[in-house]
This record gives C-alpha cells, structure tokens and sequence, in this order.
C-alpha cells in the first residue's frame, strides 16, 4: 500500500508540474496577443494576432495532453485477496457429479 501511495504522490507532482507549464504557456499567448492586439491597426494584423494566439493555445494544449499520456496510466490500487470459500459435502457432490456427465 506504501508503493501505491507513493506512486499516486509522484503522479499528482507531475500533473501538477504539467498544469503549471500549461497554464504559464496560456497566460503568456493571452498576455502576448494583448500587448500584439493594442499595437495592431489594421484588421488583417488583428486576425494575424487571433490567429498566432490560436496557434500558441493549440500547442499548449498538445503538450500538455503529450506529457499527460506519456505519464502512462495511474497506479492501480492493490487487490484484496480473495477469500476462498470452502465447498460443503453436497456442493462437492454435485460438481462430481457434474464433472461425469461431461466425460
């Protein structure tokens, strides 16, 4: 149980390291389009601007979804064992019985 946990505590420090580069990466596309955007005049450097901001949101979102499969799946939680149920004299009989019908 100490493995799995701190599997999952490795797990959620990378996710958290993952959403932080996105968030910076998206922060910095909106602040970058803003500054582009006062600057712009005329409407086809505005749609420039609309469009390279598209572009930097788009790759953000790629590499974010790309690290996140790259982490691969999460740890799985160890089993219970199962407990093994012991078979009454007439449970066994029966599959006995069972068992020579299909020979």
């Amino acid at each position: 149980m100490d493995a799995f946990n701190q599997a999952m505590q490795l797990r959620d420090q990378q996710m958290r390291e993952i959403n932080q580069s996105f968030y910076l990466a998206i922060n910095k596309a909106n602040q970058d389009a803003r500054s582009a955007m006062q600057i712009a005049s005329k409407p086809e450097q505005k749609i420039s601007v609309i469009t390279v901001k598209k572009g930097a949101v788009a790759a953000a979102i790629y590499a974010r979804e790309s690290a996140i499969i790259a982490l691969g799946q999460p740890p799985i939680p160890p089993i219970d064992p199962m407990r093994v149920q012991k078979n009454s004299a007439k449970q066994k009989e029966r599959q006995e019985k069972k068992e020579k019908q299909f020979r």
